[in-house]
């Protein structure tokens, strides 16, 4: 074992590659830029896990502030994702409602708004609380709502209900190792789900179920 490493991170920076693999595969096919947004949060929750795997090994730079950094991507990867949901929301209405594609890029502005409260441990964890807990909220209403019109939604509601389960799990956090491997565990199976589920919605050459 390589001393310093958090194998859970691995694990999961592994998953991550997985899904960047496929969602990057499905952009270029489809070529939409909700897809992009998928991807890009898929490539910065890779980026993340592999950060958290290594930054605290007794080899990292002491000169490079790990929470921070880790902090920047986690950030990213949320805002990636409320992006990719505000594209929904924009596509699903009618076009002469919709509002400017500008907007749905907004949530980006809370990677340098993260980093203003970054030294402040309880506001930068309740901040991330609300993040991670409204985008999974946002994504199960978006989903949830198309299901009577496509059962393929089903799928990615299942995924994010994972999330959601894997969240609960990181928020009581208890001191032990068999506990971080279940939340670890399912947060892996969460993302598989739910890259399954937005390939088989999104994919170029599927039917409806």
């Amino acid at each position: 074992m390589i001393k310093g490493i958090d194998w859970s991170d691995v694990f999961l920076a592994v998953v991550g590659g997985y899904a960047v693999l496929r969602l990057f595969r499905l952009q270029r096919q489809t070529a939409l830029l909700e897809n992009r947004m998928v991807a890009l949060a898929a490539a910065m929750f890779m980026i993340t896990a592999m950060l958290n795997a290594v930054m605290r090994a007794p080899w990292w730079p002491d000169t490079i502030n790990p929470d921070l950094i880790h902090d920047l991507f986690a950030a990213s990867t949320i805002a990636s994702v409320l992006s990719a949901l505000g594209m929904v929301i924009r596509d699903s209405k009618p076009l002469v409602t919709r509002f400017p594609l500008t907007l749905t890029f907004v949530p980006f502005l809370l990677v340098p708004a993260h980093a203003l409260v970054s030294h402040t441990f309880v506001l930068k964890e309740m901040l991330f609380a609300v993040y991670e807990g409204g985008a999974i909220l946002i994504g199960i209403a978006i989903h949830a709502l198309h299901i009577p019109r496509d059962r393929r939604n089903l799928r990615v509601v299942i995924g994010m209900l994972l999330f959601a389960c894997a969240l609960g799990f990181t928020w009581a956090s208890p001191p032990a190792e068999w506990y971080t491997w279940l939340r670890t565990g399912l947060f892996g199976l969460a993302v598989v789900v739910t890259t399954h589920g937005y390939l088989v919605l999104h994919g170029p050459s599927k039917s409806k179920s």
